[in-house]
């Protein structure tokens, strides 16, 4: 994908951006690329308390880079925290959890969405790509426990293989990570894929 450089008057270029956009955008339809949403089915370790491991983490190379990670707190308390290099993050309260039963947790970061000149956003407003691309949304089991504002780095698809990378080695179990497929309104169509 191509973000071009933020600089006065960049605004006038988004319809090249867009342009150049284009064959990278029908690729990812024909390979089924999401752009949205990540939900995972997760069954919380046990012997993990007091750690802090990470759930996704987007970005690339030096420029910088996002994460979204849990924090085992005690033997019915997790946190979640988002980490924005150069500027730390939010945290959430301890959340009560059943350590013995599987949870989903979906998560909406701007990171996970296309830059603003891709042509999944050329039905949208300026302001609308704009608040998607800094909306932070965390819920465990359909309620949030984590939301707000929250500035990303921009990012590349292969951030996703750090997210089944993750899930293997911290979860131990089959998953099902899933994307949300974006559409031209800025809802979400759930899809299921294994990474």
């Amino acid at each position: 994908m191509l973000a071009l450089p933020r600089h006065a008057g960049a605004g006038n270029l988004l319809w090249l951006e867009r342009l150049l956009n284009t064959p990278t955008y029908l690729v990812e339809q024909h390979a089924g690329t999401p752009h949205g949403p990540l939900e995972l089915d997760v069954l919380f370790p046990r012997d993990r308390l007091g750690a802090t491991e990470p759930l996704l983490t987007t970005g690339y190379g030096k420029s910088g880079g996002d994460s979204i990670a849990v924090h085992y707190v005690d033997q019915t308390h997790i946190r979640f925290q988002a980490f924005h290099v150069g500027r730390g993050g939010p945290v959430s309260e301890p959340v009560e959890i059943d350590y013995g039963v599987p949870h989903r947790i979906r998560i909406a970061v701007g990171s996970l969405y296309p830059p603003r000149g891709h042509p999944v956003f050329s039905d949208w407003l300026p302001t609308q790509v704009a608040r998607i691309r800094r909306r932070l949304k965390i819920e465990l089991d359909g309620q949030p426990v984590l939301q707000g504002n929250f500035v990303v780095y921009p990012s590349t698809p292969p951030g996703k293989k750090s997210v089944a990378a993750t899930c293997r080695r911290i979860f131990r179990t089959p998953l099902s990570p899933e994307r949300s497929w974006l559409n031209a309104r800025g809802g979400s169509i759930r899809g299921c894929r294994r990474l």
